[in-house]
Formats: C-alpha cells, structure tokens, sequence
C-alpha cells in the first residue's frame, strides 16, 4: 500500500494522550444508533428470537455507517527491494508479488497448490530450502487471498535464514518461482492432507455467521459451499493442474524482495544488480 496503509493509519502518541476517556464511552454507547442486525445461534425459534428483539430500545431512525477507509493497492509492477536495517543475527526476506484480484473459482487450485509447493514440513519449499540445501530455519510459500472484495491475492514466499546465506536462499527461491519441481509423491500427500482436512471440518455455532459474513465481504453468494467446491475440485485435480495454475499466476509474477537484516552482514552490491533498493527506516514502518 505504500506509506497510507491500514498499518501506519493511527493515532499518534500525542493524539492518543489528548483524547478524553468520555469521548471513547460515547462512542461505545452509540453504537446501536448505527444500521445493524443481529445474528442468532440456539434453540429458540425465528418466532421468539423476534419477539424479544423487539422488545430492544432503538432509536426511531437509524444512521448511517461510516464509510470504510480506502486504501489503494501499489501496482506492483516493478521489483524492488525494501530493505529495513535491524540488529539481528538472521536475515528474513519475503519474495512478494500482485496477483489477480480475488476470484473465488479459484479457491481449489489455490489450497492445491498452497498445501503441495509451500505450507508445511513436506512441501516443496519447505522441502528444498531447509531440508535438501540446509539454508533456511524456516520457509514457507503461499497464495493468499484477501479481506474482501475488490482486493488483490498476493503471493508471498518467506525465508529466514542466515545472513551469509541470504544470497543463495534468494537464488534458490527465485529458481523455485520458475521452474517447479513435480512429485507425484508430495502431490498425493498433499492432496490427502486437504481432503481429510475438510471432511473433519464442521461449520457449526458463530462459525455459521463469520462463514456468511466472509460470503458477503468477498463478494461471495450466500449459499456457495466453500469446503464442499473445494472438495469435489480438489478430488478430481492432479499435478498438471497445479503446473498450469503455476505457469499462468507464479512463474509470471514480479516479484519484489521485503528484507529484514543488520546492515553491516547484508550483500548490498547483490541486491542492486536484481532490483532498486529502497531503504525504510523503522520510523517510516512503525510511526516512532
């Protein structure tokens, strides 16, 4: 989002300290004079639950909501390195790229392809980095979907390793981003990991309310069944299927490389051949 992000849009120290606690009560109690509805799990009937709602005090008219703070999403489309100097023994990078805006036809080959190239101990990734090249405590590889409608996935793929070995990690990530190496094997295991994830998963209680929610802000219809599309997508899928969705959404992607590291322990002369480097002080991240 760049510097005007829902992360760095707060109040200051300052501001914070000036505010008077009534002010803060006020505006718990007013609330319920804003559009709302209710939502109901249990034993009652539709007919009781009505009932006593009506017995609430509402005020006669109802106002509006505030509209929801836009922020606007970078375009993406040149790589570049954000390089945040912190004083630590590892460095942690992000290889970062934009997506396509959220399209819920695709939630299938997404779990498909998170659970066999980057989530979890048996996957490609994890696998390639830290278990055949030894170069990563940890890595991890995933698309990820957004808050709501509208919005962008984002392919993101996290390593953190040591900083002597940040420029074969980000080498080797890179080739991963390319070229994706096929297992038959880790396929079916993964897989069986989504499908028995699914058929041990129940939709009950508040969960009933935030999955209708989620349907709502995605822009979503109501009575889509997101575990059972899921399912019956990802039973008939095999591993062409998740070499055509990497050849058409990761292998193109630009991606930029958010770094995390000690100044002085970083390849900086590396970094300048791939990308444009930005240098963000924590001031500018965190507002202090």
């Amino acid at each position: 989002y760049g510097p005007k992000s829902y992360f760095t849009d707060k109040l200051s120290e300052a501001e914070l300290k000036a505010i008077n606690p009534q002010e803060l009560v006020d505006l718990i109690k007013g609330f319920a004079s804003y559009k709302h509805g209710f939502f109901y799990y249990g034993p009652d009937s539709q007919k009781k639950v009505m009932k006593m709602l009506k017995k609430l005090k509402m005020p006669k008219t109802l106002k509006e909501v505030p509209a929801q703070v836009e922020y606007a999403e970078l375009p993406m489309d040149k790589p570049t390195v954000y390089f945040a100097d912190y004083d630590m023994v590892q460095a942690e990078f992000m290889l970062l790229a934009k997506d396509n805006v959220f399209d819920p036809s695709l939630l299938p080959v997404q779990t498909m392809f998170n659970s066999y190239y980057g989530a979890g101990m048996n996957s490609i990734v994890f696998q390639e980095v830290r278990e055949a090249r030894g170069l990563a405590y940890t890595a991890f590889a995933f698309v990820n979907n957004p808050y709501r409608k509208g919005l962008s996935d984002y392919i993101i793929n996290y390593v953190g390793t040591q900083s002597d070995k940040m420029v074969a990690s980000i080498e080797l990530m890179k080739e991963l981003l390319t070229n994706m190496p096929q297992s038959e094997q880790a396929f079916a295991l993964s897989k069986e990991y989504v499908l028995n994830n699914i058929r041990s998963s129940r939709l009950t209680k508040s969960n009933i309310f935030w999955t209708y929610m989620w349907q709502k802000d995605m822009g979503v219809d109501t009575h889509f069944e997101r575990n059972k599309f899921i399912f019956e997508q990802v039973e008939k899928m095999n591993l062409p299927d998740i070499q055509k969705f990497f050849d058409s959404h990761i292998k193109p992607a630009r991606y930029s490389i958010i770094l995390v590291g000690k100044r002085g322990k970083i390849d900086f002369n590396y970094l300048k051949r791939i990308a444009d480097v930005k240098d963000i002080g924590l001031t500018e991240l965190f507002g202090y």
